[in-house]
This record gives C-alpha cells, sequence and structure tokens, in this order.
C-alpha cells in the first residue's frame, strides 16, 4: 500500500463518517430545505391520520398541497384539505359537484354518500398536488432523526478513534430503532364498524389495515386472514366478549422471500456492528504492538561513543512533524511509518550498522580433504 492511500485511510479512519450516517445526515437535510422551501413557497405538506380517503390517501401518507390562486375556484376530481363547518381539523376531501356560484360538494373515498356541508372556496387550506403513501411518518420522525444527527456531530468527536466507526454503527441502529418504535408506523389498524351476526354473540368486523406491512388478523374464537396489504380492508367475523365487543390480534404476515429480506435488513447492521467492534479490537491490538515495537527497537538500536541513537544523526531524517502529517496517526500507519525508518536508518546509516553487527564466516567445506578420504576408499576397495 501507497503512503498516500495510507495517508487517506487514516483520515477516513480519524474523521470520516459511516456510510449509514451519511445518507442519514443527508436524508435530514434534504426533507429540512424542502420542508422549508416549501412552506416558504404557501405550501403545506401534511400527514394523513384519517381513514376517510383511504385506500388512496391511506393514514401516514404524505399530502403535499399548494395554496389556492385568489379568486380561483376549485374543479371536480380535485383533492383539497379543507375545514369543514363545526370542525377544527384539517382533512383531505375529493371534490364531487361544482355550483355555478362556486360553492361546492366533497365526498370520501371510503363513504358512499356525498358530506352534508357546501362550501366555498375561503374553506379551502390548499389544492393537494400529490400524494405519497407512507412518506408522512418521515416527516413525524423527521425531529427525532434532526436531534440524532446533531447529538453525533457534537459527541463523536469525544469518542476514541479506535471505537468510532462501532459507535456509528450502533448510534444508526439507535436513531433508525427509535422512532419505529415510539410512532409505530409498522403495525397498525382501525375498526371501521362492526355488525351482529347470528344469535350466538358473533360479530362481524371490518378492519383496516393501516400499518406500512402486509399484517395477519385473528378475531377470538373465529375467523384469520394472512396477507392483508396496508391501506386494505378485511372482514372478520368472531365471538363477542363479555363487554359485547370482538378482540382480534395482528402480526406481521410475509411470504418466504419476505421474511428474506426482512432478515437481511435487520442483520446489516448487526452484522457491521459486529465487524466494527472486531476491526476496533485489531486496531488496539495494533497500537499495542506498535508501542512494543517501537520500544524494542529504541532499546536495541545501536549507539555512538556519546551514548546518542544513530537515528538521531542520521543525515537525511525527516522530522516526526512532517513524519504524522504524511503518514497519519492510525495505527496501521504509525507501524507503515516505524518500518520506513527502519529502512532509512539502515539506508543512511549503513558504515555504523557494519561495525555492530558481527561478522559471521562460514565455513568452507574441504574438498581437498574429502577428496584425499575418497581416493583412500577407493584405494582399499581396490585392494
Amino acid at each position: 500500500m501507497s503512503d498516500r492511500s495510507t495517508n487517506h485511510g487514516a483520515r477516513t479512519l480519524k474523521s470520516g463518517l459511516s456510510f449509514e450516517l451519511r445518507v442519514l445526515y443527508f436524508l435530514v437535510i434534504a426533507a429540512f430545505v424542502v420542508q422549508v422551501g416549501w412552506t416558504i413557497s404557501g405550501g403545506m405538506l401534511l400527514r394523513t391520520n384519517a381513514t376517510a380517503m383511504c385506500p388512496q390517501v391511506c393514514v401516514g401518507s404524505l399530502v403535499i398541497d399548494r395554496p389556492l390562486a385568489p379568486h380561483s375556484h376549485v374543479h371536480r376530481g380535485e383533492t383539497v384539505s379543507i375545514i369543514a363547518p363545526g370542525s377544527r381539523t384539517l382533512d383531505t376531501r375529493r371534490v364531487v359537484h361544482v355550483f355555478a356560484n362556486g360553492t361546492f360538494e366533497t365526498k370520501a373515498n371510503s363513504s358512499s354518500s356525498i358530506d352534508p356541508w357546501t362550501l366555498t372556496s375561503a374553506d379551502v387550506k390548499g389544492v393537494t398536488v400529490a400524494t405519497v403513501w407512507g412518506l408522512g411518518w418521515l416527516g413525524s420522525a423527521l425531529p427525532f432523526l434532526a436531534l440524532g444527527v446533531a447529538l453525533i456531530v457534537l459527541v463523536r468527536r469525544h469518542i476514541d478513534q479506535n471505537v468510532r466507526r462501532a459507535f456509528d454503527r450502533l448510534f444508526f441502529i439507535v436513531l433508525v430503532g427509535l422512532p419505529l418504535w415510539i410512532l409505530n408506523p409498522l403495525i397498525r389498524s382501525r375498526v371501521m364498524s362492526s355488525a351482529p351476526v347470528g344469535a350466538y354473540g358473533y360479530q362481524r368486523l371490518k378492519v383496516l389495515n393501516t400499518g406500512l406491512v402486509p399484517a395477519q388478523f385473528t378475531a377470538t374464537q373465529g375467523q384469520f386472514k394472512n396477507f392483508v396489504a396496508p391501506a386494505r380492508e378485511v372482514a372478520l367475523s368472531g365471538r363477542s366478549q363479555a363487554d359485547g365487543h370482538v378482540t382480534f390480534s395482528q402480526f406481521v404476515s410475509f411470504h418466504w422471500w419476505g421474511w428474506v429480506i426482512v432478515l437481511v435488513v435487520i442483520l446489516t447492521p448487526i452484522a457491521l456492528l459486529v465487524r466494527e467492534i472486531a476491526a476496533a479490537q485489531r486496531r488496539a491490538y495494533l497500537e499495542k504492538s506498535r508501542t512494543h515495537v517501537r520500544a524494542a527497537w529504541a532499546s536495541s538500536r545501536p549507539r555512538n561513543d556519546t551514548g546518542a541513537s544513530l537515528r538521531d544523526e542520521r543525515p537525511h531524517s525527516t522530522p516526526s512533524r512532517v513524519d504524522d502529517d504524511v503518514f497519519g496517526s492510525s495505527p496501521v500507519s504509525l507501524l507503515a511509518r516505524d518500518q520506513l525508518f527502519t529502512r532509512n536508518d539502515v539506508a543512511n546509516n549503513f558504515e555504523h550498522y557494519v561495525e555492530f553487527v558481527p561478522k559471521t564466516k562460514k565455513k568452507k567445506k574441504n574438498k581437498t580433504a574429502k577428496s584425499k578420504s575418497e581416493r583412500k576408499r577407493s584405494d582399499t576397495k581396490g585392494e
């Protein structure tokens, strides 16, 4: 490995963020810039919490609204964000009829009847430009992610560089898992309606999967349904409990290939974390080995008449400050620097080393004596 690549590796080990944190850092900055820029332009970014517009705009979907231009009207088929009469919450509805005077009627996707009100342009808070399923959860998790990124930028510089990468992997796992645990966007559901069935206390439920993953629903003493896709409704029949309600359970439901993907997604960060911990231990071992090697080299280095080391008086020595700048401060780089100094010491002070290295003469074989013994043997055999 060249000196340049060693120096680059040392800088990366010392100050470089891991790939996951770089992606997360870029994602947080991009989301913040988009949200601020769109808000300044007069638009809104909303996360849907209602089930009225399912399955097209279901729970957790990101709704991108633009302001309604002055003296303009909505058109039939458009999706708008309104505040309904007598309500204080912002709802998303579809325009189904526009009257000549500019008023209009709306309807929810999940309902077969028109809403019981007539609205004007003043009730419109935004016209929907686009909707992205599930992306609204990212906006809800953005404060957690931004706080985590700011925290790691402040804390990371105080962590030993030998374990810094392992800390990055661990912090990334915590930073992604914490919003998933608090917001719980993966496994969610809502009961849309219920009706009694038969005379034995059974009820028929309509359950909507509002989570982000396919689910399995199992009613108590009743039916179960597998592979219910997100934003889809399923009918379940179950026996009523003492309080008159039907209870059901919800679990993640994947095909075999889906479980393979889940295992890869979960185990990859853990495997990288284990690898970084092993690498940190290896770097610590190299640091300890480097210390021992340098101590042994200093103790066994030849001295001149004044007792000074020959390394101090070599004519082409490089100051240690420049060496640190060239090679970096990682254990691997310091070992490479020590090896280079060893070669430089031998090259620049060869005449001094010759005086201290004992010369050993190889014993030459006495070909003459050997030949005489062979002659005697041959003569004896001849006789």
